[in-house]
């Protein structure tokens, strides 16, 4: 717990508010030697998965938090927005917003009370706080928001992917192209025309 705190505590960038509909809206306050702009953004592109894990994982939290114990009503509850609140000594807190689907289809929109992140074994206990899971997801949510903001994504990870799988596959076809057979039969010539193209190589 004491690492969140100085993770708040010594970042320029806070984020302040993370809502998932049809965009991501992330609100976010960047600070600097002089002042603070408070600022906001929103887009369309996918997120990496880790962000929409962190909102179904925040559900549990949520409706645990609303005393909803039966599986059914656990399930009808959906968190769409998260607010952050951050205190001078770096304590997070944070209000989940939710979406509660009623049995007659109908729905409606119920927010958990403000709560905090406990900084002590006391606290720890206290109902009137997060629990310690709940501080670690909303920790996951908050990090993911910093990285949709410096734009990694759920494109550009596929990018990443793809590149480390054809990495791998030209690293392996060069591998396997190699005859031990024809190593024997290079002379001192050859030998220094193949180090030569094998620098040339760019890696």
């Amino acid at each position: 717990m004491k690492g969140d705190v100085i993770m708040a505590e010594e970042s320029k960038l806070l984020i302040t508010k993370v809502k998932l509909d049809d965009h991501i809206f992330i609100g976010y306050t960047r600070k600097t030697e002089t002042h603070s702009d408070v600022r906001t953004s929103k887009c369309n592109e996918p997120a990496r998965p880790e962000l929409y894990k962190a909102f179904v994982a925040l559900g549990k939290h949520a409706a645990h938090i609303l005393g909803l114990t039966e599986t059914t009503q656990i399930l009808r509850l959906a968190v769409h927005t998260v607010n952050f609140t951050y205190e001078l000594d770096g304590r997070m807190g944070a209000q989940m917003c939710c979406t509660y689907k009623c049995p007659n289809g109908e729905e409606t929109n119920i927010n958990t009370p403000p709560m905090k992140c406990p900084q002590s074994a006391t606290e720890f206990n206290n109902g009137k706080y997060f629990g310690e899971d709940a501080v670690r997801d909303l920790w996951v949510l908050e990090s993911e928001a910093r990285k949709y903001l410096e734009g990694k994504r759920a494109q550009t990870q596929l990018f990443d992917d793809e590149a480390k799988a054809n990495e791998a596959e030209s690293t392996k076809t060069k591998i396997d192209d190699f005859d031990e057979d024809d190593e024997e039969d290079i002379s001192d010539s050859d030998a220094l025309d193949e180090a030569d193209n094998i620098a040339a190589v760019p890696f």
